[in-house]
């Protein structure tokens, strides 16, 4: 009886300890538990599913005479400012092992390619960050017409808020900025029109542990600058990124152009 009595406490007493090591366990990552070998490989951002996409981890040669071949594209070159599509230097890559990174604070440099996805109508995405806020409104990513024309283009202004721009009309800059040296989720979309009601936003979010959420822009708001009656009446063309003048600098990764919304990213 005393032996029972014995075994009986020790398991009222021991067991409370034993039990919490499963639960403890369950609460861990499986990479810490060791249920698996190893975390998941990055993996390239640009599936089939987009009608155009620049990761910067692809096997191409990003533009001629390139020898890095990480892009997914083969893209053109205008300007003689410093570009490197190859740049994995903090705060880059912003996604998986490489960035692009741009420098047009003295001279100008920008990459483009023509585009078959979308129409009259595009969105756009990107990852960016910038040094430093231009002295002046700066162009940094857009859809073109087939002359070159501005549909919809992403500007920076000298206070760091995104500029929407259609045609040659700026709209209201966005209330709020993402800050220098901050990596930024950035979206831009292009309607055109028939004079006078072409429709450009361009939209941007902070980064939450690696994910943006994509504002919904119908007008100009802390992360939104809308222009509802613009004069573009071209298709997109070219998609184009970097810098169509002097002024600023920085880095963009996972470039999407699609006819449909993009979504979160």
């Amino acid at each position: 009886m005393k032996r029972l009595l014995l075994n009986l406490l020790c398991l009222l007493f021991a067991y409370p300890c034993f039990a919490a090591e499963p639960i403890q366990l369950a609460r861990m990552s499986p990479w810490v538990a060791g249920s698996v070998a190893a975390a998941p490989a990055y993996t390239n951002p640009c599936p089939a599913s987009w009608g155009g996409c620049e990761s910067f981890n692809g096997s191409s040669s990003c533009y001629s005479g390139d020898s890095g071949n990480n892009c997914d594209n083969t893209w053109t070159i205008t300007g003689s400012g410093t570009k490197d599509f190859k740049y994995a230097t903090s705060p880059a890559p912003l996604e998986g092992d490489y960035s692009m990174r741009f420098d047009a604070t003295t001279n100008y440099v920008h990459f483009e390619k023509t585009q078959t996805a979308c129409s009259n109508e595009c969105y756009g995405y990107a990852l960016l960050t910038f040094d430093s806020n231009p002295a002046a409104i700066r162009p940094v990513l857009a859809f073109v017409g087939s002359s070159g024309q501005t549909l919809t283009r992403v500007s920076v202004s000298s206070t760091g808020k995104f500029v929407a721009v259609n045609n040659t009309t700026a709209g209201t800059a966005t209330t709020l900025g993402p800050g220098t040296g901050t990596k930024t989720h950035v979206w831009w979309y292009y309607k055109a029109g028939g004079g006078a009601d072409s429709i450009s936003w361009v939209g941007w979010a902070p980064d939450e542990n690696g994910t943006g959420t994509m504002p919904n822009c119908t007008e100009n708001d802390n992360y939104c600058s809308y222009i509802g009656n613009g004069a573009a009446t071209l298709n997109v063309n070219r998609v184009r990124g970097g810098l169509g003048d002097t002024g600023l600098a920085g880095i963009i990764d996972k470039l999407i152009w699609h006819p449909t919304s993009i979504g979160n990213q």
